[in-house]
């Protein structure tokens, strides 16, 4: 604890988000998404934006607002360029989320808000930066690094 500042962001239905900073790394400004669900934190010349988008079928509606504008609203609030982190709970495309038979794949309808995001904000998978010729994205693909 003496080492680390952590920044929690807890909304009123208990969803939240936080970022651990070392002792020593100052944070400019720190925003907070009223729902608990984002927290935007300027340091070292980045935005750097966690989130906890909302999840299931039944928040679709919730999820496409989300991304349309209450992300782009944070990460642009900033001049800094913005890493975007956190559970974004759908995918940028058909197919990168395994389906069976209680949670089946993602629909178009499901990715189009992401999708149209990831083009606004002119944003790209790191994942896909480092290696273009392999599918997937990051997380599930640092998942497998890390077991082998």
């Amino acid at each position: 604890e003496r080492e680390y500042e952590l920044h929690t962001n807890l909304g009123p239905k208990k969803l939240g988000t936080a970022v651990l900073l070392r002792r020593g790394i100052r944070a400019s400004r720190i925003h907070f998404e009223p729902e608990g669900r984002l927290i935007s934190v300027e340091l070292l010349g980045l935005n750097m934006v966690c989130l906890y988008a909302p999840s299931g079928s039944e928040a679709k509606l919730k999820r496409d607002d989300f991304f349309r504008f209450t992300v782009p609203a944070y990460v642009l609030a900033s001049k800094n360029p913005a890493i975007i982190i956190g559970d974004f709970n759908t995918t940028e495309e058909l197919g990168q989320r395994r389906g069976n038979a209680t949670r089946p794949k993602d629909s178009v309808a499901l990715v189009v808000a992401l999708k149209e995001m990831v083009k606004g904000l002119g944003i790209s998978d790191v994942w896909n930066l480092l290696r273009p010729t392999e599918d997937g994205f990051t997380f599930p693909q640092l998942a497998k690094l890390s077991l082998t």
